[in-house]
């Protein structure tokens, strides 16, 4: 079976939509953040960077060709200045944790047409204090039709 960029997006998606208080921005990763009006506590972002050939399985199978997407993840949790270190930074930490986990849990709609691994998560304070921005990465390998 495959499982298009939209899905795999959109399954990602779903899966942190079940953690308490998060919830999805309207905005690509590439511009959460850019200004004050776009953070939000536990808001989140989705996106798919890149996505390129398994030479090893590049031929058809099954209808599709195999890939590997570089996935990221971003999402802001709001600092209290009376409590910004280091209670919130490891509130933070926590969530981050959390996120990881249900990225990397079980999918019940694509179980089989997807595998995926964490790569990486940098950390970032905005400028204001006010947030710390968390950003992870994955891969993510499925087919595509």
């Amino acid at each position: 079976m495959s499982l298009s960029f939209k899905q795999l997006r959109t399954a990602i998606s779903d899966q942190i939509d079940t953690l308490s208080g998060f919830r999805l921005i309207k905005l690509p990763p590439a511009q959460f953040g850019r200004s004050q009006q776009t953070l939000a506590h536990l808001g989140y972002s989705v996106g798919l960077e890149t996505s390129e050939q398994l030479n090893e399985r590049q031929r058809r199978i099954n209808g599709g060709y195999y890939v590997q997407t570089n996935v990221t993840v971003i999402f802001g949790f709001r600092l209290r200045p009376t409590e910004l270190y280091p209670t919130d930074y490891d509130n933070a930490l926590d969530q981050e944790q959390e996120v990881i986990i249900k990225v990397l849990s079980s999918y019940q709609a694509v179980r089989n047409e997807v595998q995926i691994r964490f790569l990486s998560s940098q950390r970032a304070i905005t400028e204001s204090s006010e947030y710390m921005l968390i950003t992870l990465n994955f891969q993510a390998f499925h087919t595509i039709t």
